[in-house]
């Protein structure tokens, strides 16, 4: 007689598309064991499916005799292939112009490394693809932000800041400057702000303007 079938089993486990935990199937699993002079481990792989969005990855579970928690019992070290996405790309990228849509989804993909370097010396191409677009060509970064700031498309506050992202970009690629993950978040903290202002909210405030029906006009106030 054929055996039944037994259902797959359920875990919860991170799942990156859907940014947080979710109930997972558990497709397959491999478990590994043994010991050295240092310990005993055990390696748990499970290939796992998300019941939300049904994207498959690889779950890995180690345990090793001698990292422990509190209770004295060996504390496991959980890893996910891939690796999660430390920042996400915004879907408003996929609005923007095509060589800015395609220069920004290679710098998320640098965010993943992190490429630290490549990172920022990204976000000064991205700046300068601005300034091309905006003003021309003409001039070196300095003058070309001053201009930006002359024609009212930056505030003050805003060319003070991408000057200071400009110069971490070239001191990156020039001067063996490597900037740390939390600096390189905040140099895209301020990227994705002018873009997002400039390609998107900017152009929709416009739309909504044009649309707003004018006000009725007042009649004339009685005098008493």
């Amino acid at each position: 007689m054929a055996k039944r079938a037994t259902a797959p089993a359920v875990i919860q486990a991170a799942c990156d598309r859907c940014r947080c935990e979710t109930r997972h199937k558990v497709l397959h699993t491999n478990k590994q064991t043994g010991a050295d002079k240092n310990g005993a481990w055990r390696i748990v792989d499970q290939m796992i499916r998300c019941a939300g969005c049904h994207t498959v990855s690889l779950r890995r579970t180690e345990y090793f005799s001698e990292f422990t928690g509190p209770d004295g019992r060996p504390e496991p070290m959980v890893k996910y292939f891939p690796a999660p996405t430390p920042r996400h790309r915004p879907s408003w990228v996929d609005e923007l112009p095509d060589e800015l849509e395609g220069l920004m989804g290679e710098i998320y993909e640098a965010r993943r490394g992190p490429s630290v370097r490549l990172i920022a010396m990204g976000v000064r191409a991205v700046i300068d693809f601005l300034m091309r677009a905006e003003i021309g060509d003409e001039g070196g970064f300095e003058e070309k932000l001053k201009r930006l700031l002359d024609k009212g498309l930056i505030s003050e506050k805003q060319h003070e800041t991408l000057a200071t992202v400009v110069d971490a970009g070239s001191a990156a690629g020039h001067r063996a400057f490597k900037p740390s993950v939390a600096l390189i978040d905040g140099m895209l903290d301020a990227i994705e702000s002018l873009l997002q202002q400039h390609y998107i909210v900017g152009p929709m405030v416009a739309t909504l303007k044009l649309s707003i029906p004018p006000r009725p006009p007042q009649p004339p106030r009685s005098k008493k």
